[in-house]
């Protein structure tokens, strides 16, 4: 029972503190809010930035020509070789020859085929190798294109053909994206932080004489900074809600006006289940780490 009246003291003092200082904390609450969404839609950007750029590149393989009397176990011992030497492989698909003459037979001109014998179409068996560019490293991926290289000197395989510049340009990209998006969001989080210090600063300024008297007459600085931890939690927490209504709104707008003006269903998802998530905790933690530093050095001063 005298916990539950000690956490309810702590509540109460929060949200007092949150009415008391009706400006302070919606500066707060809305700078929170902004950088939530920002660093949201940079983490969604990240996440989905191999995604995108594979696509644009028409996805990252590898063609692996073997010669006409390679025997299925080779292929096999070779398909085996090359997945479990690699995790960057995805799958690797064996193709006949026929397949490969199907292939080709697509590249031709309309034209050329009408007067072309089929069996004059250049074809042999290959190995169709995809990548997983999410999963390429930097530290592996020159040992991985000098790898793939030698392949040529291996007894049944008569040519590799796979574009080294396309997957180092392609992962390229996606590092510098990844950079960028990672120093984006720290300076966007430590802009955050700062205004949640420097507003909970400002709220301890105005209770200065209170917390004076209560450390006077015998609290301990944990009972002072508890309610501020509180209050940091609450506005982190309603920082997100705001978030995830915000991009709601945005999501319904948007979904809304290509249905209208371009008569276009576009599965827009701006709100994967790790956005949700991302706002709930990422509010939470943001909001108690700023008040946890602005409690922790008026404390510091104070002495």
């Amino acid at each position: 029972m005298k916990n539950l009246r000690r956490a309810g003291y702590f509540l109460k003092g929060a949200v007092l503190n949150l009415t008391r200082h009706p400006l302070y904390s919606s500066v707060g609450i809305l700078t929170l809010c902004v950088s939530l969404i920002l660093v949201g839609f940079l983490g969604l950007f990240m996440w989905k930035a191999d995604q995108v750029i594979e696509e644009m590149s028409g996805g990252l393989k590898l063609t692996v020509y073997l010669e006409a009397e390679i025997t299925p176990g080779a292929v096999e011992e070779l398909t085996r070789v090359i997945l479990d030497s690699w995790p960057e492989v995805d799958d690797v698909t064996f193709h006949t020859h026929e397949e490969d003459r199907a292939r080709n037979r697509n590249l031709l001109p309309r034209e050329l085929l009408e007067e072309l014998d089929p069996s004059l179409i250049p074809a042999q068996p290959f190995l169709e190798v995809q990548l997983a560019i999410s999963r390429v490293t930097e530290a592996r991926i020159d040992k991985m294109i000098e790898w793939f290289r030698s392949l040529a000197q291996v007894q049944g395989v008569d040519e590799v053909l796979f574009g080294a510049d396309k997957i180092s340009v392609a992962y390229s990209l996606i590092q510098g994206a990844r950079n960028l998006g990672v120093f984006i969001a720290a300076v966007i989080v430590l802009a955050a932080l700062f205004f949640v210090v420097t507003t909970t600063r400002l709220i301890v300024e105005g209770r200065r004489k209170e917390i004076q008297v209560l450390l006077l007459v015998g609290a301990t600085k944990n009972f002072v900074r508890i309610p501020h931890y509180i209050e940091g939690v609450l506005q982190g927490l309603m920082a997100g809600a705001l978030a995830f209504i915000v991009v709601w709104l945005l999501q319904h707008q948007l979904l809304s006006n290509l249905r209208a003006e371009a008569l276009l269903q576009v599965p827009v998802n701006l709100l994967p289940t790790g956005m949700g998530v991302w706002f709930i905790l990422g509010g939470g933690v943001l909001g108690l780490l700023g008040s946890a530093l602005g409690i922790a050095r008026y404390l510091r001063l104070s002495q």
